[in-house]
């Protein structure tokens, strides 16, 4: 018995083409937004129009509508916003939320930029501040 081979023999080849079709080489490829918002038929990253400073995050089950994703300018006032809110009311669960709202506009967009990197750098120090913080209380800050 010949040894066992990855690749299919021209009979297997062809009798596979008849079950299931062959590859139809002119149609085109899938296009539109796929759920993270990448837009893989070439066209222009969706810019968003919603005017809200604060949305409550919600995962993506389709493809994003401009209509719920705020535009660079208005994340740029949420950011502020949001760190005001961190230093008065130290609302960590809401915070969390608002800034994972905010990124996942920024990643439908296509936006990645030095505001990009300071929206994760904030958010990391606030995570890192509530880590510390939560040490401290416990007695175990080191």
């Amino acid at each position: 018995m010949p040894p066992p081979t990855d690749k299919l023999s021209q009979r297997e080849k062809e009798k596979r083409t008849k079950r299931f079709g062959g590859p139809s080489p002119k149609s085109p490829p899938p296009s539109g937004r796929t759920l993270a918002g990448i837009d893989t038929d070439g066209d222009q990253p969706l810019v968003g129009r919603c005017m809200n400073l604060e949305k409550q995050y919600f995962r993506l089950t389709s493809a994003p509508d401009p209509a719920n994703v705020r535009p660079l300018a208005i994340l740029e006032r949420t950011l502020e916003l949001l760190k005001k809110k961190w230093r008065d009311e130290q609302n960590y669960s809401y915070i969390c939320d608002q800034f994972k709202s905010l990124r996942q506009d920024l990643t439908v967009q296509h936006i990645k930029s030095d505001f990009t990197v300071t929206v994760y750098e904030i958010h990391a120090r606030i995570a890192l501040e509530k880590v510390s913080a939560r040490r401290t209380a416990l007695g175990s800050g080191r």
